[in-house]
């Protein structure tokens, strides 16, 4: 298979049978959704947008560095300037498209639990979003400090690693 950036950063993740692909850097930025059992050539056609491998293609909005995220029944990607695109995982439908804060820089990639999507931008506000079919910012909680790694979540703990602390919240 080709057709993607030239620099592939983001992890591909599996889930609903299907391989999601994400990629931007070079000439285009591609989504995709992969089936499992695909074999052979999957390259798509100039004009295609699906082959009997590829489910769906978009052959623009994806993100140079942000893993995609798919949780319940949405595809999150996340882009360096705050934009979030929540895609429907089985036709890449757009759900919605939204932008968080006012900063420059976005690196992390989004977590979720609970039903909340969780988002941290490189000067250290935590963004916490609903999940859903329409976007819904809960709380902006500043860290006060670079932050340039994704969050980790373990039983009822959420990790955050700033320049120079490791964060822990949880319920008591």
């Amino acid at each position: 298979m080709s057709g993607g950036g030239d620099i592939q950063i983001p992890t591909p993740i599996i889930g609903k049978d299907l391989i999601y692909f994400n990629s931007a850097h070079g000439k285009i930025s591609p989504i995709m959704a992969v089936k499992t059992n695909a074999t052979g050539d999957l390259t798509l056609k100039d004009d295609e947008t699906f082959n009997p491998g590829v489910l769906w293609y978009k052959p623009r909005g994806g993100s140079y560095m942000h893993t995609m995220l798919l949780y319940r029944d949405r595809l999150y990607n996340m882009n360096w300037n705050g934009s979030i695109n929540c895609l429907d995982p089985l036709t890449g439908k757009e759900i919605y498209d939204a932008k968080l804060g006012q900063t420059r820089s976005f690196i992390a990639s989004p977590v979720a639990s609970d039903g909340k999507i969780y988002i941290v931008d490189e000067e250290g506000m935590i963004y916490i979003i609903q999940d859903g079919d329409s976007f819904k910012l809960l709380a902006e909680i500043p860290l006060n400090e670079i932050c340039m790694t994704a969050p980790a979540i373990t039983d009822g703990m959420i990790f955050f690693r700033t320049q120079k602390h490791l964060i822990a919240a949880g319920k008591k």
